[in-house]
């Protein structure tokens, strides 16, 4: 079976996740091997293109993710919904992704 997720943006996500001290596991099912459209827990992809539209990352309840939030999101051009949950220390990130990474005018935050 082949993989809908594209290479750059597979790639994207792993820099992404690279960045986080997860102790609590949520990033576990983001494995390189694997397809992310189908396979990664919090992210969607467009059935038509199959890329990637939609990221969420942890729960309201859980504040076990730290770590950096990697300017990678950026290469993620048909992002419209980013959702993060539980990291700590977003609020001085929001900003930044929004002046710098916004391509997208539909793009939905939630934290």
């Amino acid at each position: 079976m082949s993989k809908r997720c594209h290479s750059d943006e597979s790639e994207a996500l792993s820099a992404f996740k690279a960045a986080f001290n997860d102790s609590g596991g949520y990033l576990n099912s983001w494995v390189n091997e694997t397809d992310c459209c189908t396979m990664w827990l919090g992210i969607c992809c467009n059935n038509q293109t199959n890329r990637v539209v939609s990221v969420e990352v942890g729960h309201y309840y859980i504040q076990d993710i730290q770590g950096v939030i990697s300017d990678s999101l950026c290469q993620l051009h048909f992002l419209t919904s980013l959702s993060i949950h539980g990291v700590i220390g977003i609020c001085l990130w929001i900003g930044w992704f929004l002046a710098v990474c916004l391509t997208e005018p539909m793009l939905v935050y939630r934290y």
